[in-house]
């Protein structure tokens, strides 16, 4: 009955990329099922937006050596090998490696969750990312990361 339902969806189930955990599911589900007819806006949280950039990632040295020869064994190397979808990194931490940006950060993704399901859902829709890329790096040529 209506008047059991909740008056604010709260989720708590954001990853690192805010697309796992099923969240987009249960947030739908959350405002289809658990909210009152006049409270389904009220979720937190109210909007995702997913950004990203292009990064050079390598092995970063392991006192003074060079390790670049096992980047093909390296977990970031073999998620994009086997086309994973997401591939954690935590470019904070040495495991991170050594980057750097190659392009500007470009949106991805804007959801708002306080908006109907045709809005989430068209928000979802898969589209073409551009990103403009940065000027090469001193040493490299132009359209080659070294």
């Amino acid at each position: 009955p209506e008047a059991e339902r909740g008056h604010l969806l709260v989720a708590e189930l954001l990853d690192a990329s805010g697309l796992g955990e099923k969240t987009v599911q249960m947030i739908r589900h959350g405002k289809c099922d658990l909210l009152r007819e006049d409270s389904r806006g009220n979720v937190v949280p109210r909007r995702l937006r997913l950004k990203a950039a292009l990064l050079h990632i390598r092995l970063p040295r392991v006192a003074g050596v060079d390790v670049s020869a096992f980047e093909t064994f390296w977990g970031p190397r073999m998620a994009v090998a086997s086309e994973a979808a997401f591939a954690p990194l935590d470019l904070n931490a040495a495991e991170g490696g050594d980057w750097q940006p190659r392009s500007k950060v470009t949106e991805v993704f804007d959801i708002d969750f306080s908006g109907n399901q045709r809005d989430i859902a068209a928000a979802l829709l898969e589209r073409a990312v551009l990103f403009e890329v940065l000027p090469p790096l001193p040493g490299e040529t132009a359209g080659a990361a070294a």
